[in-house]
This record gives C-alpha cells, structure tokens and sequence, in this order.
C-alpha cells in the first residue's frame, strides 16, 4: 500500500517533466488533475466495494460456518488488487521517461 501511494506522486512528476520537454507547453496541473481524479474514483469504488462484500453472510451467528466471510473475503480482494497495482507499476518504462529527461537538460 505505501508503494501504490508514494510512487505514483514521482511517476507523475517524471512524466509531466518529460511532455513538457516534448511539446514545450508546461501541463503539470493536468497531469495532477487527472492523477487526482483516478485516486479519488478508486477511493470512491473501494469505499463500495468493501462496504458490499463485507455484508456478504453478515447474517450468520457468532461462531457458525461463515461468520465473518464478507471480511476476509474483502481481505483477499484487497491482497489481488494491490498485487495488480503493483503488475501495473512494472510497465511504467522509468528510464525512457528518465533519459529523455536527462537529455532535454543537456540541451537546454
């Protein structure tokens, strides 16, 4: 959880540093706008689906088969999705977007 919160703020520095080299025009507010939306639409979908899944055999008594399976349920969905976030991370190509930042200063 503390990757998929601290590096997207970096990725999105580097990426926004390296359009502005590309097109000249400085669209960092943007670049944040957009990284700011997508934060809060997943905050908003996993307030949702916790919130139903957790309900999932909430009427079950305390101690019998199923009690609680809502929670863990929510638990390994948790576990798979920060697992995805993190397979998505491994495609962001950090030293294309680092080389062309690298070059960009050199001929400015």
């Amino acid at each position: 959880m503390a990757i998929l919160g601290i590096l997207p703020q970096a990725v999105v520095a580097d990426i926004s540093e390296a359009d502005k080299l590309d097109t000249g025009e400085s669209r960092q507010g943007m670049f944040y706008a957009a990284r700011t939306f997508a934060f809060k639409l997943g905050q908003s979908l996993a307030m949702l689906m916790f919130t139903s899944i957790a309900l999932i055999n909430s009427d079950a008594d305390k101690g019998s088969s199923g009690y609680g399976l809502g929670y863990r349920l929510t638990a390994i969905l948790a576990a798979v999705l920060c697992l995805l976030g993190g397979l998505v991370f491994l495609r962001y190509n950090e030293k294309k977007v680092i080389t062309r930042i690298e070059e960009g200063s050199k001929n400015a």
